[in-house]
């Protein structure tokens, strides 16, 4: 089954009028791919302040064959650090994780065992194929019944849901939020990438539109991103870099909002 969607960004521009928030960012230095120091992390909050971002959730690799899982109170930790930065530049720092699904991940999901804002968790897995479809109509169930929402980090990036599309409806009918990388919006992971984020956008799919930043250089495809959803939509862009990610931030999923 192809994508049964269709493709249009010739919408009015209207200038940003509201204040961003971003659920997805590896601005902790030291615990994986993102930041390397302290002042990188600085550099990157000043970026986030420059962008009007009032908000960002650290999501550190979590259960990642790669990377350590960070311990609470490294989170806490350098998140105190920053505390003077974070009074200059506004910009507020909330401790989260993206969580890898392997091994005993629904367990500890289920008992809220990983870092989060509220009771959403940011998920991500393997891209190899069949891993996102391993993920059963009874692990949903019963995440939601233990009152846990699973965003899926990067959909647009899995091969599973690049040649199955009608997995990701399945999974957001399921009550499975969808987070969409600004970078992906403006060709950052290639063309097939930037493609299906502009079609989970188009056709409502698309939750939220996250940073997933690493390192500063990350900005430019942020920064550019946002000025391609504006022209394509205001009020969709609004949703998905605005008051969807700001609900998560809050501790508000519940209110998400299907635009």
């Amino acid at each position: 089954m192809g994508w049964p969607f269709f493709k249009n960004k010739q919408q009015k521009s209207v200038p940003r009028e509201f204040e961003l928030y971003d659920i997805h960012s590896h601005v902790l230095w030291g615990l994986d791919d993102g930041t390397a120091t302290e002042d990188d992390a600085i550099a990157v909050l000043e970026r986030y302040q420059d962008l009007g971002y009032r908000g960002v959730v650290a999501t550190p690799h979590t259960n990642h064959r790669l990377f350590p899982t960070p311990p609470t109170a490294t989170l806490e930790s350098r998140i105190a650090a920053l505390a003077p930065h974070v009074a200059r530049t506004g910009v507020k720092l909330k401790a989260g994780a993206e969580v890898m699904c392997v091994d005993d991940y629904v367990e500890r999901l289920a008992m809220g065992s990983y870092a989060s804002v509220g009771n959403a968790f940011l998920v991500e897995f393997e891209n190899r194929p069949g891993h996102i479809s391993m993920i059963s109509e009874q692990i949903l169930f019963r995440l939601r019944v233990a009152g846990k929402t699973l965003i899926l980090a990067h959909p647009e990036r899995y091969g599973d849901i690049q040649e199955r599309p009608e997995l990701a409806v399945h999974l957001k009918s399921r009550g499975m939020l969808m987070q969409i990388n600004l970078g992906s919006l403006v060709g950052r992971y290639g063309g097939r990438c930037q493609d299906v984020a502009w079609r989970l956008v188009e056709n409502g799919i698309a939750d939220i539109a996250a940073t997933d930043i690493h390192r500063l250089a990350d900005f430019d495809g942020v920064s550019a991103a946002l000025q391609e959803l504006e022209k394509y939509s205001a009020k969709r862009c609004r949703h998905l870099v605005s008051t969807n990610p700001g609900y998560v931030f809050n501790g508000q999923v519940e209110r998400i909002d299907e635009v």
